[in-house]
Parts: C-alpha cells; structure tokens; sequence
C-alpha cells in the first residue's frame, strides 16, 4: 500500500515536470491507475483483517476525492 501511495504522488510530482500536456496527461493516468491499486489492496486488506471493517471508510472517502482531483486535472489539460 504504501509504494501504491508513494507510486501514486511521484507520477504526480514528475508529471508537472513534463512539457506537454499529452505527456503530462499520461503521468496523471498512471498516477490514477496507482491510485487504483491502492484502493484494491485497501479492500484486500479489510477482506484479510488487516484493517477492521468500518475503519477504510475514511480512507476509501479520501482515495475517491484524489480520484476526482486527478480526473479533473486531465479533463482541465485535454480542453
């Protein structure tokens, strides 16, 4: 979860680095598929008891909010 996470924030951090918007764009799709990983291995863990039922709704909540960010970034860069 943690490289997910860490994955996650540094396709972000070297997408702004990018001279175009299509390359961009492409960091910020694989930032969100990071993204997505996380959100599985969340599940995974509750289903394994890693972490107790009812506790990954806060962080479900934030992984759906930096999904709308990112989302919003790349429809932002594609108008």
């Amino acid at each position: 979860m943690r490289r997910s996470a860490v994955s996650m924030l540094s396709n972000i951090a070297e997408a702004w680095r990018r001279d175009s918007n299509k390359s961009f764009i492409q960091f910020l799709k694989i930032a969100r598929a990071s993204l997505l990983e996380l959100e599985t291995q969340l599940l995974i863990a509750v289903l394994l008891n890693y972490i107790e039922a009812g506790k990954e709704e806060v962080m479900a909540e934030r992984l759906k909010e930096e999904s709308k960010m990112i989302n919003g970034f790349i429809k932002k860069l594609k108008d």
